[in-house]
């Protein structure tokens, strides 16, 4: 067997792929809420130590309205328990400030979730196109190398 140190491959072929990818790595750090880029989920939030006030920070002006009307509702629910003893007058303040969390967090993340389609549409489409490229180059590459190994 003939060993073969000339390769037909060129390093500009990656051109493509790469810019692909960088193009998509641009619009997700251009567009992508800071909230879904620092938190995964809410267990890595409330590991932390954050609070839902925290969570105001990531927030825009049109949640922080729907926020704290959220709030308003769920103080005049907890209200509504003690008064008619539901859970008690010694509720655990804590899980209230996790469940709380959680909601707000979900909510938030939701939110985001659904804001700038086109920019995720956009992002995904280059990594897409930068994995079609990828494939390209791999599979002519390696079916040139198993043409050499048969000749």
């Amino acid at each position: 067997m003939k060993l073969i140190w000339l390769c037909r491959f060129r390093g500009n072929y990656f051109f493509y792929p790469l810019y692909s990818f960088v193009a998509g790595n641009i619009l997700f750090v251009a567009f992508c809420p800071k909230l879904i880029k620092d938190y995964n989920h809410l267990g890595e939030f409330l590991a932390t130590g954050k609070t839902e006030g925290n969570l105001f920070y990531y927030m825009d002006e049109e949640l922080k309205l729907k926020q704290n009307n959220h709030n308003e509702n769920l103080v005049k629910h907890i209200k509504m328990k003690r008064e008619y003893g539901i859970e008690g007058p010694e509720m655990d303040v804590r899980l209230l400030r996790e469940d709380a969390a959680s909601q707000m967090f979900w909510m938030t993340y939701e939110y985001y979730l659904k804001k700038n389609n086109l920019a995720k549409v956009l992002a995904g489409t280059f990594y897409l196109t930068g994995f079609f490229f990828f494939s390209i180059v791999l599979v002519t590459n390696s079916y040139w190398v198993f043409e050499q190994f048969n000749k």
